[in-house]
């Protein structure tokens, strides 16, 4: 049953692709030992595949992915012909295979989150999907507060739950953890398991 709604949520070919990359990942993860949710590819996640073709409608100058595990999202995002693209995240693991599997000279990936970003020119899109729904709103609107300081940022994309899934999981309202000068754009959902895609945009930097 799982299947069959997998495949009906991301289509035939994207799940047989899918399914081809599993194997090549599960491979890495046993050589490199990172954490096993990176094993899910891309193409069977829907949300990940209609955040990267959202935002690559815009070709992005520069975009920054904080959690970015393997790098997907950053490799099937169409960026700027001088765009640039940096993948955050925790796990040197990740990082190491991130680097491995990109072929791209645009994107750079480095261990770090938040705290590490620091930009001079503004970022286009920032990405922070898949990993925040085990703290409150708190922690994440100081670890925003960080990043907004260093950072000037024109889109933020995070994911929602319409309510908490399991015990010690949050169900978090961006409106209390963004600044008020950041309104939602977009709303896309919602995908398996009811989570739903948000774009917040910095009314500050609209033309």
């Amino acid at each position: 049953m799982r299947v069959f709604r997998k495949i009906f949520e991301v289509g035939f070919v994207n799940f047989l692709v899918g399914c081809i990359k599993r194997v090549e990942y599960t491979v890495l993860f046993h050589k490199y030992g990172f954490d096993k949710w990176h094993v899910s590819p891309y193409e069977h996640r829907k949300y990940a595949i209609e955040t990267g073709k959202y935002i690559s409608r815009f070709r992005p100058e520069l975009m920054v992915d904080i959690g970015c595990g393997l790098g997907d999202l950053l490799r099937h995002t169409k960026l700027a012909h001088t765009g640039k693209g940096f993948g955050y995240d925790l796990s040197e693991s990740a990082i190491k295979v991130a680097r491995k599997l990109s072929k791209s000279e645009k994107l750079n990936f480095q261990k770090g989150s938040f705290a590490s970003i620091h930009f001079e020119k503004s970022i286009d899109y920032l990405t922070a999907l898949n990993f925040m729904h085990g703290s409150p709103e708190e922690k994440w609107k100081q670890q925003f507060d960080i990043l907004l300081k260093q950072n000037k940022i024109h889109h933020i994309v995070v994911d929602v739950f319409p309510e908490a899934l399991e015990k010690g999981q949050y169900k978090l309202d961006f409106s209390k953890i963004l600044p008020p000068n950041y309104e939602k754009k977009q709303k896309m959902g919602p995908f398996l398991g009811d989570k739903y895609i948000e774009i917040w945009s910095n009314r500050d930097m609209e033309n």
